[in-house]
């Protein structure tokens, strides 16, 4: 699992009392790998967050700030923020930023990302206020928008998640070891599905699956598995995820 090296927002990130992952699941809320389709993926509009993560970042006024580090989820799986490392520009030296999501433009032709920082602006973007946690700007901003279920959870990253094992469910109940989590895909602002990229005995490729709501299946931020509410007859009802065919969109 990929960590941030930003000290002060790696802590922020990781409170105490976060609930352990349920592994428990209402049959009633799994979406079934029969009616599961890439479609409205492939169609347009979603994006890959493994893609975004290392693009360029530059300013409005198109100088070359650094490079996407991390994106930051609320516990709706919308996306709230991206990190940014910058350096080298208005005599700073390595220096993380914090975009809202609404202020990051998207350019996926040209894999780069214009924000709207500028030397006098950049103390504006401090990377924990735009974390979404309670008590910061962003996150007194986005929680009068989420009902009670919704904010029990803490905003995450990207890379808490993507490099953490996935795991089926065994018809013992001992969890199945899979793959790995590979990637997240976004439409329309939110994780649209996780992508697991299988090794072992059930084969290989990228297979992208719904992604499931903070706690309410089998990963929780901190934990090391991603636990899908699937059987091994089940995952391979779909074909490998096919990233060519997918035509990006743009924030």
């Amino acid at each position: 699992m990929r960590t941030l090296t930003t000290t002060a927002l790696a802590c922020a990130l990781t409170l105490p009392g976060v609930a352990a992952a349920q592994t428990q699941v209402d049959k009633g809320d799994i979406i079934p790998m029969a009616g599961w389709t890439y479609e409205n993926i492939y169609a347009g509009g979603g994006w890959s967050v493994d893609r975004l993560i290392g693009t360029r970042v530059r300013s409005a006024g198109g100088e070359d700030l650094g490079e996407v580090e991390d994106v930051i989820f609320g516990p709706d799986a919308r996306v709230i923020s991206i990190i940014a490392e910058i350096g080298g520009v208005w005599d700073l030296g390595d220096h993380h930023v914090g975009v809202p999501w609404g202020e990051v433009t998207v350019d996926h032709a040209e894999d780069v990302v214009t924000v709207p920082i500028t030397e006098d602006t950049v103390s504006d973007y401090d990377a924990f206020e735009v974390s979404g946690l309670p008590g910061s700007r962003l996150g007194d901003a986005i929680q009068p928008g989420l009902d009670d279920a919704e904010i029990e959870g803490r905003a995450w990253r990207a890379t808490e998640l993507v490099g953490d094992y996935a795991r089926l469910r065994g018809a013992d109940g001992v969890p199945l070891d899979y793959g790995y989590v590979s990637d997240m895909l976004i439409r329309d602002g939110r994780i649209a599905a996780t992508v697991v990229d299988v090794s072992g005995g059930f084969g290989t490729g990228n297979y992208a699956y719904p992604h499931y709501g903070y706690y309410k299946y089998g990963w929780a931020p901190g934990d090391q598995y991603y636990d899908l509410p699937y059987g091994p007859g089940e995952v391979h009802e779909i074909d490998p995820f096919n990233y060519d065919q997918m035509r990006d969109g743009s924030s």
